[in-house]
């Protein structure tokens, strides 16, 4: 009897232990915002020359004068049907919140990635004629496994870390700001990345970088920007 008294005692504080250790660490929740780099107005689009002839390589561009000699525009009645229908979905892919909570007792990330509807249609329906639809998808980090894995309605597949990480190539001198390069969709990419020595590397737009323990305050891509927008336990 006494023995059986033990064990329950034993039980009972290592469950109340337990219960104790995941109040002591919450989780880690953090917003991003991703934002394209471009401006659609009535008369037109304004971007980097580069993202012009990037996604435009048919439609010629005037620079603008304000001394800003890199930025170009395209007036909107030199698109096609099809160069619209290019720019619609160029900014859903462009447009989005990316919602992270880090699990530090279970050591991965969970990610929902949302299309910014009321963003895109307060911003570019009008303009477009069109209604940007609700669209979802989760990602989850596992640091353990060393894996990220996608879901989405219509898919679902996962990549290693070595697939996946990437290394910041650091401006001289400067811990906090460099740029990295990778390959997509045949096309080269440079984008910048800032960091916050107020975070670890687990408050990230779910980007990993192999040569930093820092989090992610904001990435420059040639056609989004994407900024951490809160963070909290």
């Amino acid at each position: 009897m006494k023995i059986n008294l033990c064990l329950l005692f034993l039980i009972a504080v290592n469950f109340v232990f337990s219960q104790n250790k995941e109040k002591a660490t919450p989780a880690i929740n953090f917003k991003y915002e991703q934002r394209p780099n471009c401006v659609l107005d009535k008369k037109g689009l304004y971007a980097s020359k580069q993202y012009l002839e990037a996604n435009f390589p048919n439609l010629k561009y005037e620079l603008i004068e304000n001394n800003q000699p890199s930025i170009g525009f395209i007036a909107l009645k030199e698109f096609s049907r099809n160069d619209l229908k290019k720019l619609t979905v160029l900014l859903s892919h462009t447009s989005h919140s990316i919602e992270g909570s880090y699990d530090p007792v279970k050591n991965y990330t969970k990610f929902v990635i949302k299309l910014d509807i009321d963003y895109l249609n307060n911003s570019f329906a009008e303009i477009l004629n069109t209604k940007f639809k609700k669209h979802s998808y989760s990602l989850k980090i596992d640091y353990n496994k060393k894996k990220i894995k996608y879901l989405s309605s219509a898919s679902a597949y996962e990549e290693t870390f070595d697939e996946s990480v990437k290394e910041i190539k650091f401006t001289a001198n400067n811990s906090l700001n460099g740029k990295y390069i990778y390959k997509t969709n045949n096309r080269i990419y440079t984008d910048s990345v800032e960091l916050n020595d107020e975070y670890n590397s687990k408050i990230t737009p779910y980007i990993l970088f192999s040569n930093t323990d820092l989090g992610v305050q904001k990435i420059i891509n040639v056609e989004y920007t994407i900024d951490l927008k809160s963070h909290s336990k």
